[in-house]
């Protein structure tokens, strides 16, 4: 879930399904594919209660489990003149382990889409090696240059078995061990 706080206000503005893998499947979806996601939300009434029904509205099958911490937030703070600040917190989807991936929810998948963050709870190379079973198409957002630093040898290990790999400048120059944004392109 994607908070929005307004300056004027400091209440939550809004509320948005977010995350790189639901942005993707949003997208997706409202392009006329079959869409699934998988992963953990709260038993919060928090942000987290209406995410199933969210999804459901905009055709995304939803294969989420129930974790015990509340539903991942990300705050956006933005400023009159536009600049904005993000604060994450992880929540539930930290409660997501391999032993939760079911090999069941990759069957008929054409394209998988992991998110970078996956990498902290340690379903990233169960995720990966369960799309490749399927031959999946397999794209990965890299989250953070700082998540890349912390966990490079995973994601050096792990990202040459992914189709597409996306990050912004930092997160490519952190994954080549580049100086320069022309050099990790």
């Amino acid at each position: 879930i994607d908070r929005v706080w307004s300056q004027a206000t400091q209440q939550p503005t809004t509320y948005s399904l977010g995350g790189s893998g639901t942005n993707v499947a949003r997208l997706m979806a409202a392009l006329g594919n079959r869409c699934k996601i998988s992963g953990k939300i709260g038993q919060d009434e928090g942000p987290g209660y209406s995410v199933e029904e969210r999804l459901q509205k905009i055709g995304i099958q939803s294969l989420l489990s129930k974790g015990n911490l509340p539903t991942g937030v990300v705050n956006c703070f933005i400023t009159a003149n536009g600049q904005r600040t993000m604060q994450t917190y992880p929540g539930s989807p930290t409660e997501h382990h391999e032993v939760d991936i079911d090999v069941r929810h990759f069957e008929g998948v054409k394209l998988g889409h992991l998110e970078g963050y996956s990498v902290l709870s340690g379903t990233l190379g169960k995720s990966i090696d369960c799309a490749r079973n399927k031959q999946a198409t397999i794209s990965i957002d890299l989250a953070s240059a700082n998540l890349v630093k912390t966990h490079q040898k995973t994601f050096q290990c792990l990202l040459p078995k992914v189709t597409h790999i996306f990050g912004n400048s930092l997160e490519m120059q952190q994954y080549t061990q580049k100086s320069s944004p022309q050099e990790a392109a």
